[in-house]
């Protein structure tokens, strides 16, 4: 009977070592005295819940909403941008009036004085080559008719990008900085379009010269034409002085001859 009782016992703590192994396959979080009193509420609790209720730990849960953190941190240089854009002297650089684009009105100032207070570096080629990576245009504000330049907005630089507006700051997650391919891309595109300015420029030149010689040309052309008319007159009227003067002198040569006509008529 003895030996029945603890064969029997021994097979009892077998099946409730296996019972608890099995329903406790998620560690529970908290020191070993607890988990040891609650092992038998956990194991009830268990069994009345579905395996996608299970408990993440706290560690876990902490990494994955870091990592949520970062996934939408937005870059530096745009967050100092913006900023930047928006507390600047308006005389020095500012939003466009409808709030889609920023202009730099002074560069110098802005390059000296702005530029160091958000950044390591005052370089404004430097500042501008980081808007071209963003995707921002730089935007030239020619004039359709030569009779509106102005001289004194013909320096301000503007910069666009669909995504960068005042009072939107939450469309700035949407810029993305190109890669390293897009960027090879666009500087060829870069390279080709000032390639393309320079010839064009080339061509104004020319043209702008041409017109200019042409306009010599037709000046001093003019300017002979009007000489040779004069001399042209000049000699019209010396050959009509001559034609008169010799009309007076056959005149006289007919007058002078009747009279010798006459006299020898009277002597015979």
């Amino acid at each position: 009977m003895d030996k029945l009782a603890n064969v029997s016992a021994q097979l009892r703590a077998e099946a409730d070592a296996s019972f608890a192994s099995a329903t406790l396959s998620e560690p529970l979080f908290g020191n070993s005295e607890t988990n040891g009193s609650n092992a038998q509420n956990s194991s009830t609790s268990v069994e009345g819940k579905s395996s996608s209720a299970v408990i993440q730990p706290p560690e876990k849960r902490r990494k994955k909403s870091t990592s949520n953190q970062k996934t939408h941190q937005l870059p530096m240089f745009l967050t100092k941008t913006y900023h930047m854009i928006d507390r600047c002297d308006t005389d020095v650089a500012t939003w466009s009036e409808n709030g889609d684009n920023f202009v730099v009105k002074n560069v110098e100032k802005f390059s000296s004085v702005i530029l160091p207070q958000y950044f390591k570096h005052s370089n404004f080629s430097s500042f501008a080559r980081q808007l071209n990576f963003y995707g921002f245009r730089k935007l030239k504000a020619e004039p359709i008719l030569t009779a509106d330049y102005d001289a004194r907005t013909a320096s301000y630089v503007r910069f666009f990008h669909d995504k960068f507006q005042k009072d939107k700051p939450e469309l700035l997650q949407h810029i993305k900085r190109a890669t390293k391919s897009e960027m090879q891309s666009k500087d060829d595109v870069e390279s080709l379009r000032l390639e393309i300015q320079h010839l064009h420029d080339i061509i104004g030149n020319i043209q702008s010269e041409s017109e200019r010689k042409i306009s010599e040309i037709t000046f001093d052309f003019n300017n002979k034409i009007n000489h040779l008319n004069g001399l042209y007159e000049q000699l019209t009227s010396l050959i009509q002085q001559q034609h008169q003067q010799n009309q007076h002198q056959q005149q006289h040569q007919h007058l002078h001859h009747q009279q010798q006509q006459q006299q020898q008529q009277q002597q015979q």
